[in-house]
């Protein structure tokens, strides 16, 4: 059997939580280092957890053994070892967004977007994920719009699945290799202001978090994920049902410890498909009687199912900690906005 639940559990469609698992005091940090956990480099004696992990009720509960063939890809991409990331100075972010030819209208609106109130000085960095020639040639003719070419093939095939959103994932741990802060944004999102020292003084002295997700899906994690995710993502099922699920389409990342930390689980999920995405997985959800929170909604979101299951989980499922209420006072979601106009070039002097 691929997934074996608790007693007294249940996920059919329609069932409410009905479960004992008590309180978790997870914390950042805290999960025990299990032998049966460990990945260890070669040529090194320095072993690395492999296992997610939650505590409840007192006792740690080990998520399955991510695949160790994963620990040069960590290492590469400067997560594997996330307590030794050094803090840095919260600059003023850039914006990195990235689309195939079908959302490319879209992608041209939110460009609109961000130069309208934000000017034309922050860069842009674009991600191709399948333009054609001349959607490409008008992103790199951009003003102060880097053009970059997604590697699909430097990645399993399942990667190319955009649907599942895993290119995301890695285009924001690559990212961060390069800019200590920024602001991911799908085609989809539109700004309403560009005034956000609030939000940024907030991320920069701790007040939030510094893998900050921010705007509301309106219903529980639980609703839309697939409940075999928790065999590598272990959680409190009865407390994600009362967490909301934030979009992972909007991220303000600013790299520290912490937002590391929520990269390498997010990486390592990625790529196991049984993680990212289990078998049954439809995106498509199905609330029975507008119930959004306790009922499981028999769908899954993929890389949002998991961002919100390992940041609530680490944060004690202390939503204030990794979102922000102002979101709806400088942003929003509008799918299929458009723009048929070509994106802008810069004005030559």
């Amino acid at each position: 059997m691929f997934w074996s639940w608790p007693v007294g559990l249940s996920y059919k469609k329609g069932r409410t939580i009905d479960t004992d698992i008590a309180r978790s005091d997870n914390k950042f940090g805290k999960s025990a280092l299990s032998s049966e956990c460990t990945c260890r480099r070669e040529s090194s004696n320095v072993n690395y957890n492999f296992c997610f992990s939650v505590r409840i009720n007192g006792s740690v509960k080990l998520g399955q053994k991510f695949d160790c063939k994963w620990l040069p890809l960590l290492d590469e991409l400067k997560i594997l070892e996330p307590n030794a990331v050094e803090k840095v100075k919260f600059e003023s972010p850039i914006f990195a967004t990235g689309s195939s030819s079908n959302h490319f209208t879209e992608a041209r609106a939110l460009i609109v977007s961000i130069r309208a109130h934000f000017g034309n000085t922050p860069r842009i960095i674009f991600y191709d994920l399948g333009l054609s020639d001349g959607e490409a040639a008008e992103v790199k003719a951009g003003c102060n719009i880097e053009y970059r070419k997604f590697a699909f093939e430097k990645y399993p095939s399942s990667v190319r699945d955009l649907t599942t959103f895993r290119w995301k994932i890695l285009i924001i741990s690559q990212l961060q290799r390069e800019f200590s802060t920024f602001w991911w944004v799908d085609s989809s999102i539109r700004w309403s202001k560009g005034a956000l020292n609030d939000v940024y003084e907030s991320v920069s002295n701790g007040r939030l978090g510094s893998y900050l997700a921010v705007d509301k899906a309106h219903h529980s994690v639980f609703a839309a994920t697939n409940p075999a995710m928790y065999k590598y993502l272990p959680t409190d099922v009865d407390k994600i049902g009362a967490a909301m699920m934030y979009g992972g389409g909007f991220i303000l990342f600013y790299r520290t410890p912490a937002s590391v930390e929520v990269l390498k689980w997010l990486v390592l999920c990625a790529m196991e498909d049984n993680c990212i995405n289990p078998p049954n997985s439809n995106l498509n959800c199905q609330f029975v009687d507008r119930e959004n929170w306790k009922l499981y909604a028999n769908c899954h979101r993929y890389d949002q199912s998991a961002i919100n299951v390992i940041l609530a989980t680490l944060n004690d499922y202390n939503e204030s900690f990794y979102t922000t209420k102002s979101f709806p006072d400088f942003a929003q979601v509008k799918r299929g906005d458009s723009n048929h106009a070509k994106i802008a070039e810069c004005v030559k002097k």
